[in-house]
């Protein structure tokens, strides 16, 4: 353990304190892709759902993701996720967002691309 550097990230610790955020972060996002009503748009699972997906890409873009889970693990969670937002869109009345699920669609995509970077990190 120790320092290299002047930075606020160049130390032992502080990677580990990123780890550990990143563990947090994607931990919950694996927990809400599974939660019952996190597809629901007037529900509040799905606002941190994303929220959180967001800080991860934050923290990608920064370089800062330091743990991912196994891709496999995150990528199974998807297609269950998609197909209960896409019925429960069906059933609402209103059209059909396709713009929305384009989105949501990228976002996943770039999730695992993340995951596929930074899971070998995991030791």
């Amino acid at each position: 353990m120790g320092a290299w550097g002047d930075g606020n990230l160049e130390s032992d610790g502080a990677l580990d304190a990123l780890a550990d955020i990143c563990d947090e972060l994607f931990g919950r996002v694996m927990e809400l892709l599974q939660h019952p009503r996190a597809h629901e748009y007037d529900d509040e699972e799905i606002d941190e759902l994303f929220v959180r997906i967001e800080m991860i890409f934050a923290l990608s873009e920064k370089g800062m993701v330091k743990s991912a889970p196994a891709p496999e693990e995150l990528e199974v969670l998807f297609d269950p996720y998609l197909q209960r937002w896409a019925e429960y869109q069906r059933e609402s009345g209103d059209e059909f967002p396709h713009g929305r699920e384009k989105v949501i669609r990228a976002s996943f995509q770039r999730l695992m691309e993340i995951a596929r970077a930074y899971s070998a990190w995991r030791l």
